[in-house]
C-alpha cells in the first residue's frame, strides 16, 4: 500500500471514482451534477416521447434504437467513468446529436 500511495511501484496510481455521476459531482459540484442530470434526463424524456410512433413516422424505430443505446450509456456510467475517454465521449455526444436530429420539429407533419 505504501508503494501505491507514494506513486512508486508497479501498480497504477491513477485515482478515479469509476462512476461518472460521482465524478461529475466531485469535479463540478452540486450545480454541475444537477445540470448534467437535467440534460441527461431531458434528452431521455425527449427520445422516449419521440418513440411513440405517429402515422407515417418512420423515424420512431430509429429513435427507439437511439433511446436503447442512450439508456445503456446512462446505466454504464454508473460503473465506468465513460466520458473521460475521448472516443467514448465522441460517441456519447454523437448519439445525443443523432437523437435530437431525429425528433419531429414542432408544427411539422411527417412526410
Amino acid at each position: 500500500y505504501d508503494e501505491y500511495r507514494s506513486g512508486h511501484g508497479g501498480g497504477s496510481t491513477s485515482r478515479t471514482t469509476e462512476n461518472m455521476y460521482l465524478m461529475v459531482a466531485t469535479e463540478r459540484g452540486l450545480l454541475g451534477l444537477l445540470v448534467f442530470l437535467g440534460l441527461c434526463g431531458l434528452m431521455w424524456k425527449l427520445l422516449l416521447e419521440g418513440t411513440r410512433a405517429r402515422h407515417g413516422d418512420c423515424d420512431a424505430k430509429l429513435r427507439l434504437a437511439l433511446l436503447a443505446a442512450y439508456t445503456g450509456f446512462l446505466v454504464n456510467m454508473l460503473f465506468w467513468d465513460a466520458l473521460n475517454f475521448p472516443l467514448t465521449r465522441v460517441q456519447f455526444w454523437l448519439l445525443l446529436g443523432l437523437g435530437l436530429a431525429t425528433l419531429p420539429k414542432p408544427g411539422m407533419r411527417p412526410a
